[in-house]
């Protein structure tokens, strides 16, 4: 589903033919540099089933970016519901990833 358009770009919910690139964005050390580790495939599954849950649940997520002209995955951003033992939570974030 499409939920923001510009001329070059598309905010959207995640398909299955994210999983490959999301994957592979998840190991280059210029993206994860800052990150606790990379992904495994499994995790980047997860992520985005628990992304497609907390749209159907809240109406927002970390949506996948698309580039038009290719029609590739290139990053994601959006709002994150964060729970945990934190101080803070529960509480929304704003997320994104950069292919690098």
């Amino acid at each position: 589903m499409i939920i923001l358009e510009t001329e070059r770009l598309r905010l959207r919910t995640w398909k299955e033919e994210d999983v490959e690139p999301y994957y592979k964005m998840n190991q280059d050390p210029r993206v994860i540099e800052f990150l606790p580790k990379s992904l495994s495939m499994e995790e980047v599954k997860k992520f985005i089933a628990d992304q497609d849950r907390c749209f159907l649940e809240n109406r927002y997520a970390l949506f996948a970016v698309e580039e038009k002209k290719s029609g590739m995955m290139i990053r994601f951003l959006g709002l994150h519901k964060m729970e945990g033992p934190y101080f803070f939570t529960p509480a929304v974030e704003i997320g994104w990833r950069l292919a690098s």
